[in-house]
């Protein structure tokens, strides 16, 4: 019988696994918070902005809705605005500053 001399692909094959198991090692798993509704009391000052409500489909909307929900979203305080069950109690006009709403 005729063996065939085939390089040994045992190693690589190994490395390979021991990649895949310290991938499988690293995963953090997934952590679930606590979920409640809260009020946020904003005062701000709105030389800057266009109003408070945010204007929904306007490329060029610089509200200050706008910019909390930014902020909200990048420290993950919420998903997204939809699943905020957000609701405001009044608007400004542009420039206006305001205290408590």
């Amino acid at each position: 019988s005729v063996q065939e001399n085939k390089p040994s692909n045992t190693n690589n094959d190994n490395q390979i696994r021991k990649r895949k198991d310290k991938k499988k090692k690293e995963s953090k798993p997934e952590i679930v918070y606590r979920r409640r509704h809260i009020a946020l009391q904003v005062y701000y000052e709105g030389a800057k902005y266009s109003g408070l409500a945010h204007n929904l489909g306007s490329e060029n909307d610089n509200s200050i809705e706008k910019a909390l929900f930014a902020a909200l979203i990048k420290t993950r305080l919420i998903e997204s605005r939809d699943s905020s069950k957000y609701s405001r109690c009044g608007r400004t006009d542009k420039g206006v500053s305001s205290g408590g709403q």
